[in-house]
């Protein structure tokens, strides 16, 4: 970054649904009956500027309270973008999620795979399906991206590592088999399949005052 500024900017809004919802996390069939905490999506927009001024890099990170993301909604949120917001390339939109297991499905996909259709009693004004939880996402996003870029300005960063056992491998290892949420008090149990990681990596951003405007946090969760 020698010679070079640094620019960012953040937006945030909610995107808790307005109705019933499948929830996506578990293999049983869950329909929301309530918000207990409302859900987020929280956007970065990073930009590098060489010292003539003009622009070296740049970059959108978006989280989402949602349990994963899937790689149609991102296509969506980059079309709809195209050409939107001058000098910003949608192909350098990253989204990424908190993975939270009560959040609306964004696919009905699973619909089908597990035989859910408690959400069929349900009408269409009280019930969101996921086809239209995905647009009604895709439009916040959108929102949060041109916000987060107009709110560009020159920032500092710092990095710290701090630990948190946030959780561990649920595969377990046999002579045999692996299998997930298995017990290991057996006597051919030999491992769990993969290692645990503690470490959370933490990016801190400032403005030039030294005011804190954001972090970015990294929490390493080992699903199998």
């Amino acid at each position: 970054m020698a010679g070079h500024t640094l620019l960012a900017g953040w937006s945030s809004i909610d995107i808790t649904p307005s109705k019933k919802v499948s929830l996506q996390g578990q293999y049983h069939e869950r329909i929301s009956e309530g918000v207990h905490d409302p859900i987020y999506a929280t956007a970065l927009a990073i930009e590098s500027r060489n010292e003539d001024g003009s622009v070296n890099d740049h970059a959108i990170m978006i989280s989402c309270d949602l349990v994963g993301i899937e790689k149609i909604m991102l296509d969506k949120l980059r079309e709809k973008l195209n050409g939107k917001v001058q000098e910003l390339d949608p192909k350098k939109i990253l989204v990424f999620a908190t993975h939270t297991h009560t959040a609306p499905c964004v696919l009905d996909d699973t619909f089908d795979r597990l035989n859910w259709n408690k959400w069929k009693t349900l009408s269409k004004d009280e019930y969101m399906h996921p086809n239209e939880y995905m647009d009604f996402l895709v439009d916040k996003l959108v929102h949060i991206v041109i916000e987060a870029w107009k709110n560009r300005k020159p920032a500092k960063v710092s990095i710290e590592l701090g630990h948190a056992v946030v959780g561990h491998c649920r595969r377990v290892v046999f002579e045999d088999r692996a299998v997930m949420y298995a017990s290991p008090d057996t006597a051919d149990f030999l491992r769990l399949e993969g290692p645990s990681d503690h470490g959370v990596e933490l990016m801190y951003f400032w403005d030039m005052e030294d005011k804190l405007t954001g972090v970015i946090v990294n929490v390493h969760v080992l699903l199998r």
